[in-house]
């Protein structure tokens, strides 16, 4: 059967084959399974807890569901883009997600200029650590910033009125992630699916708490949950 891997050592033309391109393959790789596997479960993770702690919230996220998906237990599919557009509140919901937990915690950019940063200078090669977390949990930037609140994100929300930079879940400028489209769009459809089949409700107190090391952040030790 081929796999991802199969995949993109079909697109290597035989001639560039050599230890740069197997470098090459085994970065693609890593970004394919931590990048766009391990960031969005852990979304979903801390999506699915914040569920739990609010009804009304929950309540909102299963509506729409029910409004795309049907009232069934089953997805109803082929699902359109345009139907998973009209996922306002679930959109809203994993995007502040994102700012709260900030699942990649901190990014880092190599100086390819000299520059000043905040009143420092910075020499040409000099590593700058830009600590998202930081940013989003900023009360400077962010009313209420440990508050979690998917109304930040709905079109009339704070998150249209602060800096383009405030959030920078999939970073900003011409590195921003290429997947952050199709992230948030088959977690809509996980998360209101999940939601609107089945009761969720985590077995210990303080379950959400975020892993000390591990990147992407996950719950430290894991959040089970029972599920009816």
């Amino acid at each position: 059967k081929i796999d991802i891997v199969d995949r993109i050592m079909d697109t290597i033309p035989e001639e560039e084959w050599g230890p740069a391109a197997w470098t090459q393959l085994c970065f693609e790789i890593k970004t394919f399974l931590l990048a766009g596997h391990e960031t969005s479960a852990a979304m979903l993770t801390f999506a699915l807890f914040e569920l739990t702690q609010d009804a009304n919230l929950n309540a909102k996220v299963v509506a729409e569901a029910e409004a795309v998906f049907g009232t069934s237990d089953d997805v109803k599919g082929p699902l359109s883009r345009e139907a998973c557009d009209k996922m306002d509140y679930t959109y809203a919901t994993l995007k502040e997600t994102l700012r709260l937990y900030s699942v990649v915690p901190a990014v880092t950019r190599n100086a390819v200029q000299r520059s000043t940063l905040g009143g420092y200078n910075i020499p040409i090669g000099t590593t700058v650590i830009i600590c998202i977390q930081g940013v989003h949990l900023n009360p400077t930037v962010w009313t209420d910033p440990t508050k979690f609140s998917p109304e930040r994100f709905l079109p009339e929300g704070e998150a249209h009125k602060v800096h383009p930079y405030a959030f920078l879940s999939f970073i900003q400028g011409p590195r921003n992630c290429l997947g952050q489209h199709l992230a948030l769009l088959e977690a809509r459809v996980v998360l209101g699916a999940l939601a609107k089949r089945f009761t969720f409700k985590p077995v210990r107190e303080n379950a959400n708490r975020k892993h000390p090391t591990m990147v992407p952040i996950g719950p430290d030790g894991g959040l089970e949950m029972t599920v009816e």
